[in-house]
């Protein structure tokens, strides 16, 4: 009969079988045989080749390299004092808020000139619409926007007038001018501005009823108002 590697009662095997046994740890009988191995033992062994696999797998990515390197920096740094690496701390924070802040202050400066670039085409375009719809010169609406450059500031996405005194309000005495109004109030400080119309109002020969004041007139301006006298 084959004879079983493991039995846990040798009294059950014919007595000149027994000398080849010998009592193991829990009390069994193995078959004393070169080389040979219990199942449990071969369980345990493969369990635990299975336990050491997986934690072999956790380190797979592991860059033994910067391992290595890391640990090196590890106890270098151990060696600095409490003063040294508070020091290096705070260079290191110093350096990422002065960072920070040029990055910031780049930022704010590039926003006010978009800003800025913005009003501006802001008030062009609605002093040159106005322009157009009320009559003044096509040669002269470069002129005008020039004049309205120091006069409005865009506030909420409007074209607010101001003056020496404050916000110039409109007719009713309780809003912001409109942008048509300043231009259509040019017509009485600087008529030389707008297209010239017929009957009584139009400016006449020299002397006459429509003749232009041109006392508070720029050069450019007196010159163009002589112009549009001839």
């Amino acid at each position: 009969m084959a004879l079983k590697f493991e039995i846990d009662n040798i009294d059950t095997l014919d007595e000149p079988l027994q000398q080849y046994y010998t009592k193991g740890d829990g009390g069994k009988y193995y078959l004393e045989v070169d080389g040979a191995v219990s199942k449990s033992k071969l369980t345990e062994f493969r369990d635990n080749n299975v336990k050491l696999m997986k934690q072999l797998e956790t380190f797979k990515s592991i860059d033994i390299d910067e391992y290595n390197k890391l640990k090196d920096d590890a106890l270098n740094g151990s060696k600095l004092g409490k003063e040294e690496v508070d020091k290096l701390i705070n260079d290191r924070v110093k350096n990422m808020r002065s960072q920070f802040e040029s990055e910031s202050n780049n930022l704010k400066s590039e926003l006010k000139v978009s800003k800025k670039q913005l009003e501006t085409l802001l008030v062009d375009s609605a002093i040159r619409q106005a322009s157009s719809k009320i009559g003044v010169l096509s040669s002269a609406i470069d002129d005008v926007v020039l004049r309205a450059k120091s006069v409005f500031k865009v506030e909420d996405g409007v074209a607010v007038p101001y003056d020496k005194s404050g916000i110039i309000y409109g007719k009713d005495g309780a809003s912001p001018m409109p942008v048509s109004d300043w231009v259509k109030g040019l017509k009485k400080t600087a008529p030389h501005l707008f297209e010239m119309s017929a009957g009584s109002g139009s400016l006449g020969s020299k002397g006459g009823p429509g003749k232009v004041n041109t006392k508070n007139m720029s050069p450019l301006e007196k010159i163009r108002a002589a112009v549009a006298e001839r």
